[in-house]
Formats: C-alpha cells, sequence, structure tokens
C-alpha cells in the first residue's frame, strides 16, 4: 500500500499524492502553474516553492543558498512530497530576488 499526502498550495488547491511525487507534478495535478523555463534541469531556478508545516525531500542545487533552503525554499522540479506540506508559489519578482545568480549549475549534455 503507497502512502499518500495532502499537499495544500496557498491561495489555491490541494491533491492528495503518493510519497515521492515530484512537486511540480502536484503542483500540475493541483491545477498549479509553475513555471519550468530550463525544462525541469533544475538550472534555472524559476520554479521555486516555499514548504511549511511539513518537509520536502530535496536534490542539492547550487542555486540556492543554505540559509534558503533551511527556511523552506526548494526547486519545484527537483523535490519531492514526503509528507503533508503547505506549498508557497511566490511570484517572479520574489523568485528573481532569491536566486543566486553566480550559482549556475553546469549545463546537462
Amino acid at each position: 500500500m503507497t502512502t499518500k499526502h495532502l499537499v495544500q498550495f496557498v491561495n489555491a488547491g490541494s491533491v492528495l499524492v503518493p510519497t515521492g511525487t515530484p512537486v511540480i507534478t502536484a503542483a500540475r495535478l493541483a491545477g498549479v502553474e509553475i513555471l519550468q523555463p530550463c525544462g525541469g534541469q533544475g538550472r534555472c531556478g524559476r520554479c521555486l516553492v516555499r514548504a511549511s508545516g511539513g518537509r520536502l525531500q530535496q536534490r542539492l542545487t547550487p542555486r540556492l543558498l543554505p540559509s534558503d533552503i533551511a527556511a523552506g525554499y526548494a526547486l519545484a522540479c527537483h523535490s519531492s512530497i514526503v509528507e503533508p506540506v503547505t506549498i508557497l508559489v511566490p511570484p517572479q519578482q520574489e523568485i528573481a530576488q532569491r536566486l543566486v545568480t553566480e550559482r549556475v549549475a553546469p549545463e546537462v549534455r
């Protein structure tokens, strides 16, 4: 039996998803649009979200500072659901201010 978790998107919908579901997939299922100009490779950082009331499992990314990660920020393309969580999708202006532009991931080939 697969454990399912409630994911609530602030000012948007909610969805029940199995453990390990990528945040970007949960967002789509809830009708929430999250930008992914790099196609989900984690290079652009435009899919930045902030988790509260729960945590996300994250792959390391050079686009965020350790303090941002500790504050609950994650990239939706490189994070998955592991427990019930509330997710805020910040406005693009806030995302641009949080990105660490000098820490660009190498191009994936």
